[in-house]
């Protein structure tokens, strides 16, 4: 009866033994699993947080690429249209510039419809003889570039500041003049193109021009 008991008491000890044993394992086996959660969802935060950050960089830096290299616009002849225009709508646009009535023959304004825009002015001078005339064309457009065909000059027209150069042609006893030249006002281009018939070999270009057009002298 003894031995029984003390084999009783034994086992019982054994078993809960056993017991505490399976469940301190159990207990780390569960640990283990959620450091394991736990490290996997930080690493996949990590990544994603990366991920974004990488897309957030690269979107920028396209943005500023493009931003900085805007599409250069093409004006194409073909969508422009003209419109009547006056003096005083000009003078808004470049108002250091004098323009006198009295040989202005023709004033317009040139639109692109493709884009909206004024592209430039065309002022048309005429003296009363009609014997002299030029256009005036006026570029307020600073994206778009007028098809001038001259640019060597070689002669400084002082009060105007501009920049020109003459051509002369003797047919049938007259002396046919022409003159191209462009200056700048108040930041806008501005271009001539001038033709002059004359019984002698000396141009009336600039004294011409006096007539017609003057810069506003500032104090």
């Amino acid at each position: 009866m003894k031995k029984d008991k003390l084999q009783q008491s034994a086992d019982k000890f054994l078993s809960q033994y056993d017991n505490q044993e399976l469940r301190g394992k159990m207990v780390q086996d569960v640990n283990e699993g959620n450091e394991l959660v736990i490290n996997n969802a930080k690493r996949n935060w990590i990544i994603t947080v990366s991920t974004v950050l990488l897309i957030l960089i690269l979107a920028f830096g396209t943005y500023m690429l493009l931003r900085k290299t805007p599409e250069k616009k093409h004006y194409s002849a073909e969508n422009q249209i003209t419109y009547n225009a006056t003096v005083d709508e000009i003078s808004l646009k470049i108002p250091k510039l004098n323009m006198y009535p009295a040989n202005i023959a023709l004033c317009q304004r040139i639109d692109d419809l493709y884009y909206n825009e004024t592209l430039y002015y065309r002022v048309k001078f005429t003296s009363a003889d009609d014997t002299e005339t030029f256009d005036l064309i006026i570029v307020t457009n600073p994206e778009y570039q007028y098809p001038f065909s001259d640019k060597k000059y070689d002669r400084q027209y002082t009060p105007l500041n501009m920049q020109y150069t003459e051509h002369c042609v003797f047919e049938s006893g007259i002396y046919a003049f022409n003159c191209l030249g462009e200056f700048t006002v108040n930041g806008v281009k501005l271009y001539i193109n001038y033709e002059g018939l004359e019984l002698e070999n000396k141009s009336n270009f600039t004294n011409f021009l006096d007539q017609c057009l003057s810069i506003k002298q500032t104090h």
